[in-house]
Parts: structure tokens; C-alpha cells; sequence
């Protein structure tokens, strides 16, 4: 004998106002979260010496841009 087991019927959930600001103030704290991280990123890479740096591939001009285009995706 072969059991299917069936979820239950999902209804839309509304959100209130209560959930909508839980969500904006979610992703504003995931924000300061990443800014953070990319933030003690740069500090680190700043911290290390020119010749480092260079065996990354990195100069010293680049490396906010670098690691701002990283975290989005580039």
C-alpha cells in the first residue's frame, strides 16, 4: 500500500502594518549588516603592505571599489 501524504490548503497571508514594518526594518538591519562586513573588509586589505597587496592583484586606489563590485556580484 503506497501513503501520499498531501500538505494543507495554503491561503495568501495578509501582512499588517505591523508585518511591512518588521520587513523594512528587517532589511535596513541586513543593510547595516553587510556595510559592516564590507567596511572590516577594506580596513584588513588596507592594513596590508604594498607588496601584499600587489600579489592579490590589487592596488591601494582599488580596493573599495573592488570589494564593493565583489559583494554585488561582479
Amino acid at each position: 500500500m503506497t501513503h501520499i501524504e498531501l500538505s494543507p490548503v495554503t491561503r495568501p497571508v495578509k501582512i499588517g502594518l505591523v508585518g511591512r514594518l518588521a520587513a523594512v526594518v528587517l532589511k535596513w538591519w541586513n543593510q547595516v549588516q553587510k556595510e559592516r562586513r564590507l567596511s572590516a573588509t577594506i580596513n584588513t586589505l588596507h592594513r596590508l603592505n604594498d607588496h601584499s597587496l600587489r600579489d592579490i592583484g590589487l592596488e591601494r586606489d582599488e580596493i573599495g571599489q573592488m570589494v564593493r563590485a565583489r559583494s554585488r556580484g561582479r
